[in-house]
């Protein structure tokens, strides 16, 4: 196996470890240019939270304490994350109700033009045409 150097960040994750002797997974970490490593099982979930975690790391987000960041937000920028995570929630319900990708759309449209408002960025109806030209609504 060939690795390239690079210095971007690359995490290595090598999944169904409960499909191959532990003497295999050796071969992934010796020589490696990775910034880690992660050993992976998508049925069982082992290894899931080590990447999440890693994830977390490359992209600086562990340094947030469990509480998250406190912002301070205008009355109008409450209304916007508001209209925001009720859109996220119907689109989630949406997905596990195994609604059609369609009426998705909908809901991540609204997400998207209420998270335009708080950055002060709208956004165009073209960007949103371009975005949503893939999924067929209402034809």
């Amino acid at each position: 196996m060939r690795f390239v150097e690079s210095s971007t960040p690359v995490i290595l994750v090598v999944n169904k470890i409960d499909c191959a002797p532990s003497a295999c997974t050796d071969l992934f970490v010796e020589g490696h240019s990775f910034s880690k490593h992660i050993f992976t099982c998508a049925v069982t979930g082992q290894g899931i939270s080590d990447l999440e975690s890693a994830i977390l790391e490359i992209v600086g987000l562990d340094r947030i304490p469990a509480g998250g960041c406190r912002w301070t937000v205008n009355q109008r920028q409450c209304e916007q994350l508001v209209r925001t995570k009720e859109a996220l929630a119907r689109l989630k319900s949406s997905i596990e109700e195994e609604i059609p990708l369609d009426f998705w759309t909908i809901d991540l449209r609204e997400a998207a033009l209420a998270l335009g408002q708080i950055s002060g960025e709208g956004i165009s109806e073209e960007v949103l045409t371009n975005i949503f030209g893939k999924f067929c609504i209402g034809k």
